[in-house]
């Protein structure tokens, strides 16, 4: 399990992140699964979805699959999603 810097002592004894104290000790964090929005794993799921739904069926036929859209990892992208469900961004 990975940690984050931060949080109080009681806190870590809990086994509960203290999010409002900054101090030395280390905040548990739980497992990131890996990164599983490729455009393989897209096409899978949405065929999966699509063979319950016509109408995912018939907008899978007419548009086609999604692209894969990547970013770096990172604070910057995190504030560009932040920031893109506010304001309409290009």
């Amino acid at each position: 399990m990975r940690g984050l810097r931060g949080g109080s002592r009681e806190a870590e004894e809990e086994g509960r992140p203290d999010l409002g104290h900054v101090a030395g000790s280390v905040v548990p964090l739980p497992d990131m699964p890996p990164y599983r929005l490729s455009s393989r794993h897209i096409r899978r799921s949405l065929d999966a979805v699509a063979t319950e739904d016509r109408d995912v069926r018939r907008a899978l036929r007419l548009v086609g699959y999604p692209a894969e859209r990547r970013r770096a990892e990172g604070f910057e992208t995190l504030l560009r999603i932040i920031v893109g469900q506010q304001v309409s961004v290009a």
